[in-house]
This record gives structure tokens, sequence and C-alpha cells, in this order.
């Protein structure tokens, strides 16, 4: 694999993997956000018409995908917990070999 190598190669880590650890990160913080605005934006709660067509793919759906890399049995709600969800997004680093 070409990725892989060039990995290897320059000794640099995968963007793609370090910005969906970032992403799980501040994952936590609005899901602890009660009643902000970017809380209900992001779980779609806004009134008004859907689009036509399929529907886009949602930032919570790819909030769950990259949980479920981490480990399977994780939960999205487990981000109340702040020290808990501190745990996932350490355990999401350590798999895309940061530390």
């Amino acid at each position: 694999n070409v990725e892989a190598y060039l990995q290897k190669l320059y000794n640099k880590l995968n963007i793609c993997k370090f910005l969906s650890s970032k992403t799980l990160e501040w994952t936590g913080h609005v899901l602890r956000a009660e009643g902000c605005l970017i809380r209900k934006v992001l779980d779609g709660k806004l009134n008004g018409k859907r689009s036509i067509g399929r529907p886009r793919q949602r930032w919570f759906d790819t909030v769950k995908k990259d949980l479920t890399r981490v480990d399977p049995t994780y939960n999205i709600n487990l981000a109340v917990d702040r020290m808990h969800w501190r745990g996932i997004v350490e355990a999401a680093l350590d798999l895309n070999g940061l530390f």
C-alpha cells in the first residue's frame, strides 16, 4: 500500500487519522454543552425543510464511525463523563501512533 510506504518513509502520521481523533476530542465538548446552539445544529434539530435526494452524511454519523474504530462497544453517550471520554480520545491517539 502506497500510503503506508510513504508514511513509513517520511515518518509522518496519517492526517486523516489525526483529524478523526481531534474530532472525537471536540465531540466531548459539544455533547456536554446542553442547550447550546452548536449542539442543536449538530443534532439536526432546527426547523426547516429537508433537501431533496439522498440524505447528507451527518457529523454525528462520522463521529460514531470514528468511535467504533477505537472500540466497537463504545457509545457516543460516554462523552458526558469527561474523564472517561478523555481516555477514549487518548486510545484513539494511541491507535494513530501519536504516543
